[in-house]
């Protein structure tokens, strides 16, 4: 039997994947102290911040690769929000590309010290 804050978890969901512009999104629908949801696509998860009492979003790239990917270990996490789920998944991309970049300059500079 499914409850009611379930189905409502999933038909935000639906809504909430029904705006990206990419293929792909899966939803994913948990309960934990309530009904939450995300939406994923390999291992970038968009979630609503529902903290905030706002319809904007924030996304997370995860560092693993499993389906679905788990927020909690991710590589990019910043909560800055978004009204468009599509620009919360862009910037973590982005973000977490600068933090890789970063990382290999420090990965050169700690070979040529090293030599």
């Amino acid at each position: 039997m499914t409850l009611q804050p379930e189905k409502d978890a999933i038909e935000k969901a639906n809504a909430l994947k029904s705006k990206m512009t990419g293929k792909g999104w899966k939803i994913r629908v948990w309960q934990n102290l309530g009904w939450h949801y995300s939406i994923y696509s390999g291992n970038v998860a968009i979630h609503p911040a529902c903290a905030f009492k706002t319809k904007k979003y924030f996304a997370c790239v995860s560092n693993l690769t499993d389906d679905p990917p788990v927020s909690a270990l991710a590589l990019w996490h910043e909560v800055k929000l978004f009204e468009n789920p599509n620009d919360a998944a862009e910037h973590a991309v982005k973000k977490a590309r600068e933090a890789v970049a970063e990382l290999n300059r420090a990965v050169e500079f700690a070979e040529k010290s090293i030599q």
